[in-house]
This record gives C-alpha cells, structure tokens and sequence, in this order.
C-alpha cells in the first residue's frame, strides 16, 4: 500500500495513447487504407472478368464492333487501376516519393569532431530508453525534428535521423536543448515516426497521383482520379487528431522526465527563438538588397546580436499573446501551443540533478565547430531562399 507522500511525489502517468477521438481517427484511418486497396484490387478482378466475358462469350449478341468498344474501355480502365495500383506499392514500400522533410538541406555531424553533443544525445536516449539516432543533422533553419527512413526488400533498412536547428545550438542551454531532445527521442520511443513513415508514404503517392491527373483535360471522366482524391482529402482530415496527439504525448515524456516548468519554459523560448530568427532573416535579406548593405556577417551572427531572452513578466505577456492570436482547428495536425502548455503543466518541477551549473552552460560550448557550421549554413539557407527574395519589392 503507498502512502500519501508516495502518491505525491511520484509524477502524473503519461496520458493514455488513444483517447476516444484519437482511437476513432486511427480506426478511419485503417479502413480508408483498406478500402483505397480492396476497391483497387477489386476493381482489376472485376474488369478482367469483364474484359473476358466481352471477348470469349457467345451468351451476348452485341454487335462486334460495341463488344471491341467496350473491351478496349475496359481495357484502358484495367490498365489505368494497375499503374495506380503499383505506384501506390512502390510508394508505400521504397523511398522512391520521400522529400525531405525541410527545403533546406541539413549538414551531418561526425561523433569524432562533436563527440560532447552526441554525448549528451546518448545520455538523454539512456533516460528515456529510446534508440539512438544513427545520425545527428544540423539544420540551417530553426527546426528540430526526427525522421525515419525505412526500405524494404529481402532485409528492412532502418534509419533513424535526429536533426537540430543551429539557431537553438546558438542561444540554447543545455538544460533546455536536453527537453527538446527529449521531445524527439521521445517520437522514436513510441513508434511514431515508424507509423509516419507509412501514412506519409501513402498520403504522398495520393498527391502525386491527384497533381498528376489535374495536368490531363481528361481526369474529369477518370474514376481513379475522383477516388484518389475523396480518399486523399479523408486521410488529410482524419490524420489530423493523430498527429496532434503524438505531439502532445512528445510534450509530456519531455515533460515527465526533464520537469514540467523547465518543459514550459523551454517550449515559450523556442517559439520566441523562431519568431527573433525569422525577423533576422527579414532584416538580413532587406540589408542585402540595399543600395549599401550595412551587414557583413552571417544570417547567425545577427540573430544572435539580435537575441533577446525573456523575463518572468515576459512568459506572462508571451502566454497571453498567444491565448489572443491561436485558433484551435481539427483540421491541423499541430496542436496550440497553449495546450502544449497545459499538458506540460500538468508535470511536477524538475529534479535538481537536471539544473545543475554544468546544464545551464550554453550548448554552443559542447566544443561545435560554430565557425565552420555558421559558414556553411548560412550560404545553404541563402540559397534556399534566393527565389523568394527575388521576388520581393524592391
């Protein structure tokens, strides 16, 4: 039996995997993947039968020449569902319709030459008893995220990618990037980038067959065509929900592990590091268009003189900033930050062991090769984004 003490102490269960809304959506979800293959299959059996019974039966006397008409639609049919149908496989089983998941391309890191960042990785994968990453990205825009890159044939290669934006190695503690880290081992913990991989591989093969068949005068009267897209548009909306609760049970194993207002604090100042490194890249592409550009360095070294953290008065106003301007939808896959915020609350304050003088150093002290890494993203952010800033007014 425990004692009162006990049941205070001990931090809130992790919410349950599906709730009602959640169970209901991936049910859907199910049965909309069954029903794009069932009805695809069936369709091929059903025309072959066909296709047979216009050629080879004497039971009908249709004149020969409806009997060729029909075969030779039946046949375009048969054919049209087969395409789609392996297409669909390919996609499904290959990385054959992946994109990366960010238009700007990611550096590698080597554990030789940032052996204390993958330290730290390891340590917070210990934690949580999730995998390690097989290989550590930087990215030059202020993204975290996680990625899995699956394939199959006679053996299943499996790739586990964790990737950092540098804007958060910049201005980041370590106590803060160990909850973001958390966060994303926590998606490989529970499978979800496993279940990603699937219901983006077969919602991306449904795009690129809806994208393909507008270019055609004749998708009006193709069945395909308006299959795939009533099929496309359900999985889009019930995915949503899905989505949204993975986020937020990332939230809570951060949350349960690292301390619910270090969780708080670190999502707020993330969303205010995005919010300061897009108003950089603003400035720093206005300066670069001007007549006498003012600004030598780097997209980074303007962030970071630009940085401003925020103060407990400052959470309070950023808080009520956000209750004014976030709209709850069904429709988005994100959830609110403000209920981010409430499921973190929800955890007890974190340990001293994980405020310690060593986690409030900041992470760019791990020994990265800032120099190196700012010059190199920096150019590959530029590039990505010469094409919107030709065409912004002069």
């Amino acid at each position: 039996m425990t004692s009162s003490s006990d049941a205070l102490t001990r931090p809130p269960r992790l919410p349950s995997a599906l709730d009602p809304t959640t169970f209901a959506c991936t049910a859907v979800l199910l049965g909309l993947f069954a029903l794009h293959y069932g009805v695809l299959l069936g369709a091929l059996f059903e025309l072959f039968t066909a296709l047979d019974y216009l050629v080879g039966s004497r039971a009908i006397d249709w004149p020969w020449a409806v009997r060729i008409v029909l075969a030779a639609a039946a046949g375009l049919l048969l054919a049209r569902i087969a395409w789609r149908l392996s297409l669909s496989i390919v996609g499904l089983v290959t990385p054959k319709y992946d994109r990366p998941a960010s238009r700007v391309s990611a550096t590698s890191l080597s554990p030789d030459e940032h052996p204390q960042l993958f330290q730290l990785v390891s340590r917070v994968c210990q934690r949580l008893n999730a995998p390690l990453p097989d290989e550590l990205r930087v990215s030059p825009t202020s993204e975290c995220y996680v990625i899995e890159e699956r394939q199959f044939s006679w053996r299943t290669a499996r790739r586990l990618i964790l990737v950092l934006g540098l804007p958060q190695l910049l201005v980041l503690t370590v106590a803060e990037l160990q909850v973001i880290l958390a966060h994303e081992m926590a998606h490989f913990r529970r499978g979800h980038t496993t279940r990603v991989v699937f219901l983006y591989r077969f919602a991306e093969s449904l795009r690129l067959a809806i994208s393909r068949a507008r270019r055609r005068w004749w998708r009006w009267f193709d069945p395909v065509y308006w299959f795939c897209l009533l099929i496309f548009r359900l999985f889009v909306l019930f995915s949503a929900p899905v989505q949204r609760k993975q986020e937020l049970r990332a939230d809570c194993v951060s949350a349960a592990h690292y301390g619910g207002d270090m969780a708080v604090h670190t999502l707020l100042k993330d969303w205010l590091l995005e919010n300061q490194f897009d108003s950089a890249i603003e400035e720093f592409l206005d300066d670069s268009q001007s007549e006498s550009p003012r600004l030598h360095g780097s997209v980074y070294q303007l962030f970071v003189d630009r940085w401003r953290d925020y103060s407990a008065a400052g959470e309070e106003y950023l808080e009520r900033r956000l209750r004014e301007e976030e709209r709850t939808s069904f429709f988005d896959p994100q959830p609110t930050i403000n209920s981010r915020l409430s499921a973190m609350r929800s955890y007890p304050a974190g340990s001293d062991s994980d405020r310690g003088e060593s986690e409030r150093r900041q992470p760019a002290n791990l020994h990265l090769d800032l120099a190196t890494l700012e010059k190199q993203l920096h150019d590959q952010l530029l590039r990505a984004l010469e094409p919107a800033s030709a065409r912004r007014p002069a």
